[in-house]
């Protein structure tokens, strides 16, 4: 089944691997389990590696969108911080089997957002799980 759709203050961060915890490192609720790869980076790649992992009983199901978060040390809260304004996304719907896992290669576009380096963010994606939607993320650093 696939279901198409159409979406569309540089302060480094002063303690980031202090935030930076193991279970800071990955978000695990409700079984669904979403990482980076690598976690740790020395620059802003063109792209990272996002892992989903399901461990629920039933099937999840998800689209290709996605939003990028930094987490802001200061007012210790995340900040939404891209896709870039304007950014195109089709939106397939994907189908994930339980005790499987999928890898996709997220867009970071360090040509146009002005990372803070060093800093820690994540990339947020919806979930549709048996029973409700829900977002759940995944967390690297740059270092």
């Amino acid at each position: 089944m696939a279901l198409t759709l159409i979406s569309c203050a540089n302060r480094p961060v002063q303690n980031a691997e202090a935030i930076y915890r193991p279970g800071f490192l990955q978000d695990m609720k409700e079984g669904v389990e979403l990482r980076v790869v690598p976690a740790h980076l020395d620059s802003v790649p063109e792209r990272v590696r996002l892992e989903i992992t399901n461990n629920t009983s039933g099937t999840i199901q998800y689209g290709a969108n996605y939003r990028i978060e930094w987490y802001d040390e200061e007012e210790k809260e995340w900040i939404v911080f891209g896709p870039p304004e304007g950014t195109a996304v089709i939106a397939i719907m994907y189908l994930l089997e339980p005790g499987k896992t999928q890898g996709y290669d997220i867009a970071l576009f360090p040509d146009k957002i002005g990372y803070n380096i060093p800093g820690s963010y994540r990339i947020v994606k919806q979930i549709y799980l048996p029973d409700e939607s829900r977002d759940f993320s995944a967390s690297f650093l740059i270092r």
